[in-house]
């Protein structure tokens, strides 16, 4: 079911527009999502096809700023360490860069100072651009796009000193990407870093 939502087949392939962002909006509580089960004989093909239907998702959906709520939502909701491994994010990253920022500051992100649109495609970076199952690496530091640098922050194998460029240059957007990289979490010296210096000055 979750999959035919997202994929809006079956039973929601007439549901209307507004009704249809609302279940994915309520999908973001299901267990299923955030859980895999162990089988003796081969994966959870179930939890592997409902983690491609949202990644597909995101690169058919209609780019309107009621569907980016909703799905950011979603994305936010997700175990980094689960989620689908695309070998390529630019044309997700590009159909929402198409989206038109608006002036007023209501529409700020909610964790950083990017507009909203800009911090969803940095969330979709460090999300999904981490590098498991990529042929090849997604992002680097000297990006110009600060959502590939993002998804170069969820993914690196940071020393401090790398920590500490990162932050010089991208303030608590580095902070808001570096929170999904495992290795942070992983060594006691880095997750100082985020915890005393990092989260405290975004």
């Amino acid at each position: 079911m979750l999959e035919a939502l997202y994929k809006r087949q079956g039973v929601f392939a007439d549901t209307p527009e507004e009704r249809w962002r609302h279940l994915i909006y309520l999908s973001a509580s299901n267990t299923r999502l955030v859980t895999e089960y162990d089988y003796e004989d081969m994966p959870d093909m179930g939890h592997y096809d409902i983690h491609k239907s949202i990644f597909e998702l995101l690169g058919t959906a209609p780019v309107d700023n009621n569907l980016l709520i909703v799905l950011y939502h979603l994305l936010d909701q997700l175990d980094p360490q689960c989620v689908h491994s695309p070998e390529n994010l630019d044309h997700v990253l590009k159909r929402w860069a198409q989206l038109p920022v608006k002036q007023d500051t209501s529409h700020d992100g909610y964790f950083t100072s990017l507009p909203l649109r800009d911090e969803f495609r940095c969330l979709i970076a460090a999300l999904y651009g981490r590098g498991f199952g990529n042929k090849t690496p997604i992002g680097r530091t000297d990006e110009d796009d600060v959502a590939l640098r993002c998804a170069y922050y969820a993914r690196a194998e940071f020393m401090a000193k790398d920590m500490t460029a990162g932050y010089e240059k991208d303030g608590p957007v580095f902070t808001f990407a570096a929170m999904l990289n495992s290795r942070v979490h992983q060594r006691r010296d880095l997750r100082k870093l985020m915890e005393e210096d990092y989260r405290a000055g975004g």
